[in-house]
């Protein structure tokens, strides 16, 4: 006599994870980008997340110069340029393996040889806090996103 026995598996098992977690780590790394995009970017611009990411000092002829034409006292802002076009548009683009935000504000990739000040270094650094804020969001986001694998597998053993 001979039996036939079918193995159905539902939901998230490991075999199916496997097949998804790439899609699933892609979802992760998005939403991570996007959470520094529209919260962790802005603190940049301020005097205070200045303070909490170390920006170089400026000379003083640079900051009265500075608050003088353009009566500001915000670190990364002279015109204002690049702090629009760095806010405004949200590119992030993700894989499995990583994320990336690009700013499209041009002026943070001049570097003045003679200065101190590496604007681009500046407006990408994090804090420990900013990275924990991150890695929760994906960790939410993982989360999420194995709750919605519902495929079933069906084999047959004969």
């Amino acid at each position: 006599m001979i039996a036939l026995i079918a193995i159905t598996e539902t939901g998230a098992t490991p075999k199916l994870l496997k097949r998804g977690m790439p899609k699933i780590m892609k979802a992760a790394n998005e939403a991570a980008g996007i959470l520094w995009h529209k919260k962790i970017l802005s603190k940049h611009f301020t005097v205070k997340g200045g303070q909490e990411y170390g920006y170089a000092k400026r000379t003083k002829g640079y900051k009265a110069r500075k608050r003088k034409q353009k009566r500001t006292i915000a670190p990364l802002v002279f015109s204002g340029q690049s702090k629009m076009f760095a806010l405004g548009v949200r590119d992030v683009r993700a894989v499995s393996t990583k994320g990336t935000v690009r700013l499209h504000g041009t002026k943070f990739n001049m570097k003045n040889p003679f200065s101190k000040v590496d604007m681009k270094r500046e407006v990408t650094a994090t804090s420990e806090r900013d990275r924990q804020m991150m890695a929760d969001e994906m960790n939410k986001t993982i989360e999420r996103e194995v709750k919605k694998v519902k495929t079933t597998r069906k084999r047959k053993l004969v």
